[in-house]
């Protein structure tokens, strides 16, 4: 005979073609055992603890002959279904045990087993199939569990059951991305669900990119850095970091190439000349002299696209390209030096960071 057990959502049991809503069980306490004995099955609970996990750490003094009563409830309501509550439902030493029919689905472990076939599909190359194993699995993740419900063991449970959800929708925007698929909304609602993850951010930045919306990928970007430095004071990541700037030299128009002294005349609409000065300031610099450049203008006009540009360039001669941030909201000191020495020493051995510590690098230590 078939059986399926729902503890998420609405706590039923379906058992050859016929459903059976838990809210038959007379009282909360049948409800939660059920749930609590489904969840633990196969193994013998001990009473004490079917106690704590129906009354709390201080069940009443008459709680045995309570328990007793409780799981008389229970094993009818199996009855009602025509299972074999007293083959199911045992006890034995003080505990009582749960034996569900061989092939009996739980909801719980058809999520998680659904995020792992996503998983495994993903890594054999199948993102189809990751995708549609994964919806699944964020379908069923994404209820609740026991509303209106308290106590240790639901809170272990919920926060498993959250991990298959988050585990879910990285899932399906790995495979969609994988395929060629929209993966936005997964990473919209990733990233709702673990605003401070990176590798959430991360993920909605690279399926915006992908959807061809750079301007969404950068504006993505930006609102996660002001969360990061606004709530806890840190800066992105370096993979985060690295995939903001291959985004921004991404913007700027490819057909900027290196020739001969300089950078080809179109390389950027209307700032060929803009572009030759900085190429020379870079050629003055590259032959051992220190040069300061300042580009301003008026906002929107395109000042990170031609600095940019010129860093692709100066990257493409082998040069290292450091960049940084000002923002006046967050009155950090030397910001955009932290910004840029951060994001590279980030990569930079261990031995190299120790000399940092002589008198001349105190400031940049």
């Amino acid at each position: 005979m078939p059986v399926r057990v729902n503890l998420a959502g609405r706590l039923e049991i379906q058992a050859d073609g016929r459903t059976l809503d838990a809210a038959r069980l007379p009282g909360r306490q049948g409800r939660v055992l059920l749930a609590y004995l489904v969840a633990e099955h196969g193994r013998p609970v001990p009473s004490e603890e079917l106690a704590e996990a129906l009354w709390g750490p201080a069940p009443p003094t008459t709680w045995r002959p309570a328990l007793r009563g409780v799981i008389s409830k229970v094993r009818a309501f199996l009855e009602a279904l025509e299972l074999p509550a007293a083959v199911m439902l045992t006890s034995a030493s003080g505990c009582y045990q749960l034996t569900l029919p061989p092939g009996t689905m739980v909801d719980l472990e058809l999520a998680a087993g659904q995020a792992a076939a996503a998983e495994r599909a993903l890594d054999a190359g199948h993102p189809e199939q990751a995708m549609a194993a994964a919806g699944a699995a964020r379908a069923l993740a994404d209820r609740p569990l026991l509303p209106g419900e308290e106590g240790v063991w639901l809170d272990r449970r919920r926060q498993a059951l959250r991990e298959v959800l988050v585990r879910s929708l990285e899932l399906l925007v790995d495979a969609a991305l994988a395929a060629g698929r929209p993966a936005v909304p997964a990473a919209v609602e990733l990233v709702a669900l673990e605003p401070f993850r990176e590798s959430a951010h991360l993920r909605l930045l690279r399926a915006h990119a992908a959807a061809g919306n750079r301007g969404e990928a950068l504006r993505a970007y930006d609102r996660c850095r002001r969360l990061l430095a606004d709530e806890l004071g840190i800066d992105p990541s370096p993979e985060l970091e690295t995939a903001y700037l291959d985004l921004l030299h991404a913007a700027i128009s490819p057909e900027g190439r290196l020739a001969g002294a300089g950078p080809t005349a179109g390389a950027i609409v209307g700032r060929g000349p803009e572009l030759t000065r900085l190429w020379a300031a870079w050629g003055t610099a590259r032959a051992g002299r220190r040069r300061a450049v300042l580009v301003g203008g008026e906002a929107g006009i395109g000042k990170s696209r031609l600095v940019a540009e010129l860093g692709r360039l100066a990257e493409g001669e082998g040069a290292t390209v450091l960049s940084g941030q000002c923002d006046q909201q967050l009155g950090v000191s030397s910001l955009p030096f932290r910004m840029a020495l951060g994001r590279y020493l980030a990569t930079r051995p261990p031995e190299l960071l120790a000399g940092l510590a002589d008198p001349p690098a105190g400031e940049l230590a």
